[in-house]
C-alpha cells in the first residue's frame, strides 16, 4: 500500500536541525517512517500532525515504518501537547507509533497523543507488531502526566510491544 512515495522517509530532520517546529503535515504511504529524527537533532517540536492516516485522521494510511523514528541521539524533543490542536494522530503505521532508540535519546515529552486509534478518539488504527511506543536500547522519556490534557490515548498495539514498552 506504499504506493504514493516508495522509496523514503516522510519528513527527515537531520543532524543540526535542532530546535524545528513540525505542525500540521499529513504524513502517509511512505516506505520508511513518516517523520525520522536523526542523531544530533534535538530541542524539536512535533506538533498537530497526521501520521499514518488521511487528512481526516480517520482512514489507515500508514507509513511502511513507524510514524515517528528518533535516532540514536537527541533529546529534549515534545511530541504533541496539552490541547486537541496540538495533539499528534498516530495510527496505521507498519512498525509502530513512535520509535525511541538508544542511551542518547532522553529527555522527550510525548504527550496528549492519539496513538492507535482515529481523530475521534475510537476508531481503530492500530500501529504494526511493535505497537505504540517503543522505548530501545536505554533510550529514557516521559509519556503523558498529571496535568489536563498531557495523558496519551493508546491503544490497538501490536503484538510485540503492546501499549508502551521498553526493549
Amino acid at each position: 500500500p506504499h504506493t504514493a512515495a516508495d522509496t523514503t522517509h516522510g519528513l527527515v530532520l537531520g543532524s543540526g536541525s535542532s530546535g524545528s517546529t513540525i505542525k500540521g503535515l499529513v504524513i502517509n504511504r511512505f516506505a520508511g517512517s513518516g517523520i525520522q529524527v536523526d542523531s544530533g537533532s534535538g530541542n524539536n517540536l512535533i506538533t498537530g500532525n497526521y501520521l499514518g492516516t488521511d487528512t481526516s485522521g480517520l482512514v489507515d494510511l500508514g507509513n511502511g515504518k513507524w510514524g515517528i523514528d528518533f535516532k540514536f541521539s537527541g533529546g529534549n524533543n515534545v511530541v504533541g501537547g496539552t490541547t486537541a490542536a496540538l495533539r499528534n494522530v498516530i495510527g496505521g503505521n507498519e512498525y509502530g507509533g513512535i520509535a525511541l532508540k538508544g542511551a542518547a535519546v532522553t529527555g522527550n515529552l510525548v504527550l496528549g497523543n492519539y496513538i492507535g486509534v482515529g481523530s475521534d478518539g475510537t476508531i481503530a488504527l492500530g500501529n504494526g507488531f511493535s505497537g505504540g511506543i517503543v522505548f530501545f536500547n536505554g533510550a529514557t522519556g516521559r509519556i503523558g502526566g498529571v496535568a489536563a490534557g498531557e495523558g496519551n490515548v493508546i491503544a490497538n498495539a501490536g503484538a510485540l510491544h503492546p501499549g508502551v514498552s521498553l526493549s
